[in-house]
């Protein structure tokens, strides 16, 4: 186990500008305003969803950081977007079998399902559950050249 000491989320932020302003003040404004302006329980589901995504793009762009992201930060990396593929399928379900109307959510169900569909692409083209070395022979096979 790595003895490398994973920086709080509020450290990572962007010159002069604190990530709580950035990324959590966003998050929040947005479901604060959806909240406000529907009815619909499933509105703001939708948007804590989309702030989950969210959320998962920022680490992703902080790992981006890194010549070689540690252990934890990968798994931390896997698991935010492990449970945005979930949460957000089974809110698609729910959409489905509740017919609601999710317009206020700024959203319609195909562009959330097509969001979770790429999120799917994504965690297999960054998560493969295939060990390198192996991905490495499947490279060669398919594209005879190193990657």
């Amino acid at each position: 186990m790595s003895t490398e000491v994973i920086e709080p989320i509020e450290t990572r932020a962007k010159p002069n500008k604190p990530l709580t302003s950035t990324v959590t003040g966003r998050l929040a404004k947005r479901l604060a305003a959806r909240i406000r302006s529907s009815g619909d329980p499933l509105i703001p589901r939708i948007i804590s969803w989309i702030n989950l995504v969210d959320l998962g793009r920022e680490w992703d762009d902080t790992l981006m950081g890194f010549d070689q992201p540690s252990t934890e930060r990968l798994s931390l990396h896997e698991g935010i977007v492990s449970l945005s593929i979930e949460r957000g399928t089974l809110l698609l379900g729910e959409i489905r079998t509740s017919n609601s109307d999710i317009s206020g959510s700024g959203y319609n169900f195909d562009r959330l399902e097509a969001s979770v569909g790429l999120l799917r692409v994504f965690y297999n083209s960054h998560h493969p559950k295939v060990p390198d070395s192996e991905l490495e022979t499947i490279r060669q096979r398919i594209f005879n050249a190193a990657a």
